[in-house]
Protein backbone atom coordinates (compact mmCIF):
# COMPACT_ATOMS: atom_id res chain seq x y z
CA UNK A 1 0.00 0.00 0.00
CA UNK A 2 2.91 2.33 0.79
CA UNK A 3 4.46 1.64 -2.60
CA UNK A 4 1.13 2.24 -4.33
CA UNK A 5 0.55 5.59 -2.62
CA UNK A 6 4.12 6.62 -3.28
CA UNK A 7 4.42 5.71 -6.95
CA UNK A 8 0.93 5.46 -8.48
CA UNK A 9 0.68 9.16 -9.36
CA UNK A 10 4.19 9.33 -10.82
CA UNK A 11 3.58 6.17 -12.86
CA UNK A 12 0.32 7.54 -14.25
CA UNK A 13 1.98 10.82 -15.24
CA UNK A 14 4.94 9.16 -16.98
CA UNK A 15 2.77 6.61 -18.83
CA UNK A 16 0.10 9.11 -19.92
CA UNK A 17 1.74 10.18 -23.23
CA UNK A 18 2.31 6.59 -24.36
CA UNK A 19 -1.23 5.66 -23.29
CA UNK A 20 -2.68 8.51 -25.36
CA UNK A 21 -0.51 7.48 -28.31
CA UNK A 22 -1.65 3.84 -28.15
CA UNK A 23 -5.28 4.96 -27.96
CA UNK A 24 -4.89 7.13 -31.05
CA UNK A 25 -2.96 4.47 -32.98
CA UNK A 26 -5.56 1.87 -32.09
CA UNK A 27 -8.44 4.13 -33.16
CA UNK A 28 -6.73 4.83 -36.50
CA UNK A 29 -5.86 1.12 -36.91
CA UNK A 30 -2.10 1.70 -37.13
CA UNK A 31 -1.40 -1.65 -35.52
CA UNK A 32 2.19 -1.74 -36.80
CA UNK A 33 3.05 1.47 -34.92
CA UNK A 34 1.09 0.22 -31.93
CA UNK A 35 3.28 -2.87 -31.94
CA UNK A 36 6.42 -0.71 -31.97
CA UNK A 37 5.24 1.11 -28.84
CA UNK A 38 4.47 -2.15 -27.04
CA UNK A 39 7.82 -3.69 -28.02
CA UNK A 40 9.76 -0.59 -26.94
CA UNK A 41 8.25 -0.49 -23.46
CA UNK A 42 8.40 -4.25 -22.94
CA UNK A 43 11.92 -4.46 -24.34
CA UNK A 44 13.21 -1.70 -22.07
CA UNK A 45 11.55 -3.36 -19.07
CA UNK A 46 13.17 -6.70 -19.88
CA UNK A 47 16.59 -5.10 -20.43
CA UNK A 48 16.27 -3.28 -17.11
CA UNK A 49 15.39 -6.53 -15.34
CA UNK A 50 18.35 -8.36 -16.94
CA UNK A 51 20.73 -5.60 -15.86
CA UNK A 52 19.42 -5.76 -12.29
CA UNK A 53 19.91 -9.53 -12.33
CA UNK A 54 23.41 -9.19 -13.75
CA UNK A 55 24.48 -6.75 -11.02
CA UNK A 56 22.51 -8.56 -8.29
CA UNK A 57 20.39 -5.46 -7.58
CA UNK A 58 16.91 -6.98 -7.84
CA UNK A 59 14.52 -5.51 -5.27
CA UNK A 60 11.11 -3.90 -5.38
CA UNK A 61 12.39 -0.30 -5.46
CA UNK A 62 14.85 -0.96 -8.28
CA UNK A 63 12.18 -2.79 -10.28
CA UNK A 64 9.92 0.24 -9.93
CA UNK A 65 12.74 2.56 -11.07
CA UNK A 66 13.41 0.29 -14.05
CA UNK A 67 9.76 0.26 -15.12
CA UNK A 68 9.46 4.03 -14.66
CA UNK A 69 12.53 4.49 -16.87
CA UNK A 70 10.95 2.25 -19.55
CA UNK A 71 7.69 4.19 -19.33
CA UNK A 72 9.49 7.54 -19.58
CA UNK A 73 11.56 6.62 -22.65
CA UNK A 74 8.49 5.15 -24.37
CA UNK A 75 6.43 8.28 -23.69
CA UNK A 76 9.23 10.55 -24.96
CA UNK A 77 9.48 8.44 -28.13
CA UNK A 78 5.74 8.71 -28.82
CA UNK A 79 5.82 12.49 -28.33
CA UNK A 80 8.84 12.89 -30.63
CA UNK A 81 7.18 10.76 -33.33
CA UNK A 82 4.04 12.90 -33.09
CA UNK A 83 1.80 9.96 -32.17
CA UNK A 84 0.35 11.72 -29.11
CA UNK A 85 -1.05 14.56 -31.28
CA UNK A 86 -0.11 17.13 -28.64
CA UNK A 87 -0.04 19.89 -31.26
CA UNK A 88 -3.69 19.22 -32.10
CA UNK A 89 -4.81 20.72 -28.79
CA UNK A 90 -4.51 24.26 -30.16
CA UNK A 91 -7.15 23.45 -32.80
CA UNK A 92 -9.76 22.34 -30.25
CA UNK A 93 -12.56 24.62 -29.10
CA UNK A 94 -13.40 25.18 -25.45
CA UNK A 95 -16.66 23.27 -25.86
CA UNK A 96 -14.75 20.31 -27.30
CA UNK A 97 -12.31 20.32 -24.39
CA UNK A 98 -15.20 20.45 -21.91
CA UNK A 99 -16.87 17.51 -23.65
CA UNK A 100 -13.66 15.48 -23.49
CA UNK A 101 -13.16 16.39 -19.82
CA UNK A 102 -16.75 15.39 -19.04
CA UNK A 103 -16.20 12.04 -20.76
CA UNK A 104 -12.79 11.62 -19.15
CA UNK A 105 -13.96 12.00 -15.57
CA UNK A 106 -16.17 8.94 -16.03
CA UNK A 107 -13.78 6.84 -18.13
CA UNK A 108 -10.83 7.47 -15.80
CA UNK A 109 -13.00 6.68 -12.78
CA UNK A 110 -14.06 3.46 -14.51
CA UNK A 111 -10.40 2.54 -15.02
CA UNK A 112 -9.66 3.22 -11.35
CA UNK A 113 -12.65 1.08 -10.37
CA UNK A 114 -11.49 -1.73 -12.67
CA UNK A 115 -8.02 -1.60 -11.10
CA UNK A 116 -9.53 -1.81 -7.61
CA UNK A 117 -11.72 -4.69 -8.77
CA UNK A 118 -8.67 -6.57 -9.97
CA UNK A 119 -6.87 -6.13 -6.66
CA UNK A 120 -9.58 -6.50 -3.99
CA UNK A 121 -9.33 -10.31 -4.04
CA UNK A 122 -5.57 -10.09 -3.48
CA UNK A 123 -5.89 -7.67 -0.57
CA UNK A 124 -8.73 -9.56 1.11
CA UNK A 125 -7.02 -12.97 0.79
CA UNK A 126 -3.70 -11.61 2.02
CA UNK A 127 -5.17 -9.93 5.10
CA UNK A 128 -7.77 -12.58 6.02
CA UNK A 129 -6.12 -15.90 5.08
CA UNK A 130 -2.45 -15.14 4.56
CA UNK A 131 0.28 -15.07 1.89
CA UNK A 132 0.33 -18.87 1.44
CA UNK A 133 -3.30 -18.91 0.27
CA UNK A 134 -2.58 -15.85 -1.87
CA UNK A 135 0.22 -17.72 -3.65
CA UNK A 136 -2.20 -20.54 -4.53
CA UNK A 137 -4.83 -18.07 -5.74
CA UNK A 138 -2.35 -16.08 -7.82
CA UNK A 139 -1.08 -19.23 -9.52
CA UNK A 140 -4.53 -19.93 -10.95
CA UNK A 141 -4.96 -16.29 -11.93
CA UNK A 142 -1.63 -16.29 -13.73
CA UNK A 143 -3.01 -18.68 -16.33
CA UNK A 144 -6.11 -16.51 -16.67
CA UNK A 145 -3.87 -13.75 -18.03
CA UNK A 146 -3.82 -15.73 -21.29
CA UNK A 147 -7.62 -15.55 -21.47
CA UNK A 148 -7.63 -11.83 -20.67
CA UNK A 149 -5.02 -11.31 -23.39
CA UNK A 150 -7.20 -13.12 -25.93
CA UNK A 151 -10.28 -11.08 -25.02
CA UNK A 152 -8.31 -7.83 -24.80
CA UNK A 153 -6.87 -8.38 -28.29
CA UNK A 154 -10.35 -9.02 -29.67
CA UNK A 155 -11.66 -5.86 -28.01
CA UNK A 156 -8.76 -3.79 -29.38
CA UNK A 157 -9.50 -5.05 -32.89
CA UNK A 158 -13.24 -4.41 -32.57
CA UNK A 159 -13.15 -0.87 -31.17
CA UNK A 160 -12.33 0.96 -34.46
CA UNK A 161 -15.06 -0.85 -36.40
CA UNK A 162 -17.68 -0.31 -33.67
CA UNK A 163 -16.72 3.36 -33.27
CA UNK A 164 -16.87 3.95 -37.02
CA UNK A 165 -20.32 2.36 -37.31
CA UNK A 166 -21.73 4.37 -34.41
CA UNK A 167 -20.20 7.70 -35.51
CA UNK A 168 -21.71 7.23 -38.97
CA UNK A 169 -25.12 6.70 -37.39
CA UNK A 170 -25.35 3.14 -38.69
CA UNK A 171 -27.14 1.50 -35.74
CA UNK A 172 -27.76 -1.72 -37.69
CA UNK A 173 -24.05 -2.24 -38.42
CA UNK A 174 -23.16 -1.33 -34.84
CA UNK A 175 -25.59 -3.92 -33.45
CA UNK A 176 -24.50 -6.54 -35.98
CA UNK A 177 -20.81 -6.05 -35.21
CA UNK A 178 -21.44 -6.18 -31.48
CA UNK A 179 -23.38 -9.42 -31.77
CA UNK A 180 -20.73 -10.90 -34.04
CA UNK A 181 -17.81 -10.13 -31.76
CA UNK A 182 -19.54 -11.21 -28.53
CA UNK A 183 -21.03 -14.35 -30.08
CA UNK A 184 -17.93 -15.52 -31.93
CA UNK A 185 -15.64 -14.98 -28.95
CA UNK A 186 -18.10 -16.69 -26.60
CA UNK A 187 -18.25 -19.79 -28.83
CA UNK A 188 -14.44 -19.74 -29.14
CA UNK A 189 -14.16 -19.86 -25.36
CA UNK A 190 -16.10 -23.14 -25.07
CA UNK A 191 -13.35 -25.54 -26.29
CA UNK A 192 -10.75 -23.62 -24.27
CA UNK A 193 -12.89 -23.93 -21.15
CA UNK A 194 -13.47 -27.64 -21.77
CA UNK A 195 -9.76 -28.41 -22.18
CA UNK A 196 -8.72 -26.44 -19.10
CA UNK A 197 -11.45 -27.95 -16.91
CA UNK A 198 -10.34 -31.46 -17.88
CA UNK A 199 -6.59 -30.79 -17.76
CA UNK A 200 -6.28 -28.05 -15.11
CA UNK A 201 -3.46 -29.84 -13.30
CA UNK A 202 -1.17 -29.50 -16.34
CA UNK A 203 -0.97 -25.67 -16.46
CA UNK A 204 -0.78 -25.58 -12.65
CA UNK A 205 2.19 -27.97 -12.76
CA UNK A 206 3.89 -25.98 -15.53
CA UNK A 207 3.40 -22.66 -13.73
CA UNK A 208 4.01 -23.64 -10.13
CA UNK A 209 5.58 -27.06 -10.03
CA UNK A 210 4.62 -30.29 -8.32
CA UNK A 211 4.13 -28.70 -4.89
CA UNK A 212 0.91 -27.00 -6.04
CA UNK A 213 -0.76 -30.14 -7.43
CA UNK A 214 -2.27 -31.09 -4.07
CA UNK A 215 -3.61 -27.60 -3.37
CA UNK A 216 -6.79 -25.75 -4.35
CA UNK A 217 -5.03 -24.19 -7.37
CA UNK A 218 -6.42 -26.58 -10.02
CA UNK A 219 -10.02 -26.22 -8.81
CA UNK A 220 -9.63 -22.45 -8.57
CA UNK A 221 -8.49 -22.47 -12.19
CA UNK A 222 -11.52 -24.57 -13.17
CA UNK A 223 -13.88 -22.07 -11.54
CA UNK A 224 -12.13 -19.05 -13.08
CA UNK A 225 -11.96 -20.48 -16.60
CA UNK A 226 -15.64 -21.47 -16.52
CA UNK A 227 -16.60 -17.90 -15.59
CA UNK A 228 -14.64 -16.64 -18.60
CA UNK A 229 -17.59 -17.66 -20.78
CA UNK A 230 -19.26 -14.46 -19.57
CA UNK A 231 -16.21 -12.25 -20.11
CA UNK A 232 -17.00 -11.34 -23.75
CA UNK A 233 -20.44 -9.87 -23.01
CA UNK A 234 -19.06 -8.14 -19.91
CA UNK A 235 -16.11 -6.55 -21.71
CA UNK A 236 -17.87 -5.67 -24.95
CA UNK A 237 -20.89 -4.17 -23.17
CA UNK A 238 -18.54 -1.87 -21.25
CA UNK A 239 -16.68 -0.85 -24.41
CA UNK A 240 -19.97 -0.33 -26.27
CA UNK A 241 -21.29 1.95 -23.52
CA UNK A 242 -18.18 4.12 -23.86
CA UNK A 243 -18.49 4.19 -27.65
CA UNK A 244 -22.11 5.35 -27.56
CA UNK A 245 -21.07 8.08 -25.13
CA UNK A 246 -22.56 6.52 -21.99
CA UNK A 247 -19.43 6.42 -19.80
CA UNK A 248 -21.44 7.17 -16.67
CA UNK A 249 -23.39 3.92 -17.08
CA UNK A 250 -20.15 2.02 -17.58
CA UNK A 251 -18.80 3.61 -14.39
CA UNK A 252 -21.89 2.43 -12.49
CA UNK A 253 -21.38 -1.05 -13.92
CA UNK A 254 -17.76 -1.22 -12.74
CA UNK A 255 -18.59 -0.06 -9.21
CA UNK A 256 -21.54 -2.44 -8.97
CA UNK A 257 -19.09 -5.24 -9.71
CA UNK A 258 -16.61 -3.84 -7.18
CA UNK A 259 -19.18 -3.66 -4.39
CA UNK A 260 -20.59 -7.11 -5.18
CA UNK A 261 -17.07 -8.56 -5.23
CA UNK A 262 -16.08 -7.13 -1.84
CA UNK A 263 -19.35 -8.12 -0.15
CA UNK A 264 -19.36 -11.66 -1.53
CA UNK A 265 -15.65 -12.13 -0.82
CA UNK A 266 -16.32 -11.60 2.88
CA UNK A 267 -19.47 -13.73 2.78
CA UNK A 268 -17.66 -16.50 0.90
CA UNK A 269 -14.71 -16.51 3.30
CA UNK A 270 -17.03 -16.53 6.32
CA UNK A 271 -19.16 -19.41 4.99
CA UNK A 272 -16.40 -21.63 3.53
CA UNK A 273 -13.47 -20.53 5.72
CA UNK A 274 -11.23 -21.23 2.71
CA UNK A 275 -9.91 -19.68 -0.47
CA UNK A 276 -12.82 -21.24 -2.37
CA UNK A 277 -15.03 -18.52 -0.90
CA UNK A 278 -13.24 -15.86 -2.95
CA UNK A 279 -13.46 -17.93 -6.13
CA UNK A 280 -17.17 -18.57 -5.65
CA UNK A 281 -17.70 -14.86 -4.95
CA UNK A 282 -16.43 -14.21 -8.49
CA UNK A 283 -19.58 -15.90 -9.81
CA UNK A 284 -21.75 -13.15 -8.33
CA UNK A 285 -19.34 -10.45 -9.52
CA UNK A 286 -19.17 -11.60 -13.13
CA UNK A 287 -22.93 -12.26 -13.24
CA UNK A 288 -23.68 -8.76 -11.91
CA UNK A 289 -21.42 -7.07 -14.46
CA UNK A 290 -22.56 -9.13 -17.44
CA UNK A 291 -26.25 -8.75 -16.57
CA UNK A 292 -26.12 -5.01 -15.93
CA UNK A 293 -24.06 -4.37 -19.08
CA UNK A 294 -26.38 -6.52 -21.20
CA UNK A 295 -29.54 -4.82 -19.88
CA UNK A 296 -28.10 -1.35 -20.47
CA UNK A 297 -26.73 -1.99 -23.95
CA UNK A 298 -30.03 -3.54 -25.03
CA UNK A 299 -31.64 -0.11 -24.70
CA UNK A 300 -29.43 1.13 -27.55
CA UNK A 301 -29.25 -1.97 -29.73
CA UNK A 302 -31.61 -4.68 -30.92
CA UNK A 303 -29.46 -7.60 -29.78
CA UNK A 304 -30.59 -10.42 -27.52
CA UNK A 305 -28.92 -13.48 -26.02
CA UNK A 306 -30.51 -15.67 -28.69
CA UNK A 307 -29.22 -13.35 -31.46
CA UNK A 308 -25.73 -13.40 -29.96
CA UNK A 309 -25.68 -17.21 -29.80
CA UNK A 310 -27.02 -17.59 -33.35
CA UNK A 311 -24.75 -14.98 -34.94
CA UNK A 312 -21.71 -16.26 -33.06
CA UNK A 313 -22.40 -19.83 -34.19
CA UNK A 314 -22.80 -18.81 -37.84
CA UNK A 315 -19.67 -16.61 -37.77
CA UNK A 316 -17.65 -19.36 -36.11
CA UNK A 317 -18.90 -21.90 -38.64
CA UNK A 318 -17.94 -19.57 -41.50
CA UNK A 319 -14.44 -19.06 -40.07
CA UNK A 320 -13.94 -22.82 -39.71
CA UNK A 321 -15.09 -23.39 -43.31
CA UNK A 322 -12.71 -20.70 -44.55
CA UNK A 323 -9.86 -22.38 -42.72
CA UNK A 324 -10.74 -25.80 -44.09
CA UNK A 325 -11.05 -24.45 -47.62
CA UNK A 326 -7.64 -22.80 -47.29
CA UNK A 327 -5.93 -26.03 -46.24
CA UNK A 328 -7.73 -27.97 -49.00
CA UNK A 329 -6.46 -25.51 -51.59
CA UNK A 330 -2.82 -25.67 -50.44
CA UNK A 331 -1.94 -28.97 -52.23
CA UNK A 332 -3.54 -27.70 -55.45
CA UNK A 333 -1.42 -24.58 -55.46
Amino acid sequence: MNLFVRWAGVTLLLMLPSFVATSILQAEQYFDKLLYVRILQLGLSVIGLLLLLAFDKVNVDNLIYSNLFAATITSIATVVKGWTRVNDVKYKTLSCIKELAHFGKYSVSSQIGATLLGNTDVLIINYMIGPAALAVYNLAQRFMMVVHLLIGSSVATAIPALSNAYNQGDEHSFSSLLKKYIGTLSWAMIPIIGCVVLLAEIPIYLLGGEKYLNTEAANLLRISITLSLFFPIDRFSGIALDIINRPKINLIKVFIMLIVNVVFDFIGLYVTDSIYGVALASIATVAAGATYGYVQIREYTNMSIINIVEVGFLEGKALINQGLNFFRSVPNT
